[in-house]
């Protein structure tokens, strides 16, 4: 059967967006196939929420987002007595965290979850004497299985995967102080490759100049790259825009960017189940190709070649 990776990639406010690509899966069918999923930043956030399974829940939280809620509280003097530098607290992030989210799904749910997060290379022992130092990052991203944390681990990890360094605090995880996985790593494919063996991969972006996957290294998947066809805004405009009447626009333009191509895909994938023959991915990829190339709606799948 095939095993279907879903990665949600950050991009703070923009993120709603994955909201209603989230939406789209579920009226098709297709986040049935979903085995394992991974995300950077909000994407991890979300990532988290895809994992529950609550859709209503998601969405609601999107819809009622206030900029208050992850812009909290500057810090006095921007440094926090445990983290580390940052401008901004995570009280509101963590609001949310523990109202909304079941911190047990990570063990009850059969799919797992990576969240992307950077470590910072320097000595921990100085900073436990209280360097301000922000230190280097490391040159790859490290990637977490939600399953093999604590409760309060894995909601540190939350807050970690989004810590943009000087906007917000990092977090310190088992002797690892840890910053936004967007550094450098922004879409994490490679968790659902490598780790979980899947056969094809959907990456959900949230910027239209897309971060680039370098197909060649995941030789043995397809990755099918979802970019929005109008932009989500800038900096300003989407990275930092939590304003809930945007979150309500972005989660309707997720849905109607894909709805139709998901539609086209659960046919496939029902064509297969009830013929019970074997499901290629390459013959499925390939179909999806050729109806996007027909529809001419380019900016729905950027992919690998076969």
């Amino acid at each position: 059967m095939l095993k279907l990776g879903l990665v949600f990639a950050g991009g703070g406010g923009k993120g709603a967006y994955q909201i209603g690509v989230w939406k789209a899966l579920r009226e098709t069918g297709l986040d049935y196939y979903v085995s394992a999923v991974a995300g950077t930043s909000v994407g991890g956030l979300n990532a988290a929420l895809f994992l529950q399974g609550d859709y209503e829940k998601a969405e609601g939280i999107w819809r009622n987002i206030s900029p208050e809620q992850i812009l909290s509280a500057p810090i006095r003097q921007g440094k926090t007595e445990k983290h580390g530098f940052g401008m901004f607290t995570r009280d509101g992030l963590t609001e949310i965290i523990e109202k909304s989210l079941d911190i047990s799904v990570f063990d009850r749910s059969d799919k797992n979850c990576y969240l992307s997060c950077y470590k910072r290379k320097e000595d921990c022992a100085r900073r436990e004497e209280g360097s301000a130092s922000n230190g280097i990052l490391e040159e790859r991203a490290s990637y977490f299985n939600m399953r093999e944390f604590s409760y309060e681990e894995r909601k540190r990890l939350l807050l970690a995967t989004s810590a943009l360094p000087f906007v917000f605090p990092e977090e310190k995880v088992r002797g690892m102080y840890l910053v936004d996985g967007s550094v450098k790593d922004n879409v994490p494919v490679e968790p659902l490759c490598r780790l979980e063996g899947c056969g094809m991969v959907l990456a959900v972006h949230l910027n239209r100049e897309a971060d680039i996957i370098d197909a060649d290294r995941f030789s043995g998947a397809q990755i099918l790259e979802i970019v929005p066809q109008d932009s989500l805004g800038g900096v300003w405009s989407g990275v930092l825009d939590f304003k809930p009447e945007h979150a309500k626009k972005r989660i309707l333009q997720g849905y109607e960017e894909t709805a139709p191509l998901f539609s086209e895909i659960s046919k496939y994938l029902t064509y297969f189940s009830q013929s019970k023959k074997r499901l290629e991915k390459k013959w499925i990829y390939s179909k999806i190709l050729q109806w996007q190339n027909e529809k001419h709606q380019s900016y729905h799948i950027k992919a690998n070649d076969l």
